[in-house]
């Protein structure tokens, strides 16, 4: 069965290194592997 959606693309830029974009993201909300193996289980 065919299904057609619509998604809505945004793109951030930052001057950041994805390190640090990473750190402060973990810092904030945890490490990002175990939150991608908690939305998968």
């Amino acid at each position: 069965m065919i299904e057609s959606f619509t998604v809505q693309h945004c793109e951030h830029v930052s001057q950041r290194s994805l390190e640090d974009v990473v750190t402060r993201f973990e810092a904030e909300f945890g490490n990002i592997a175990e939150l991608a193996t908690g939305a998968l289980a």
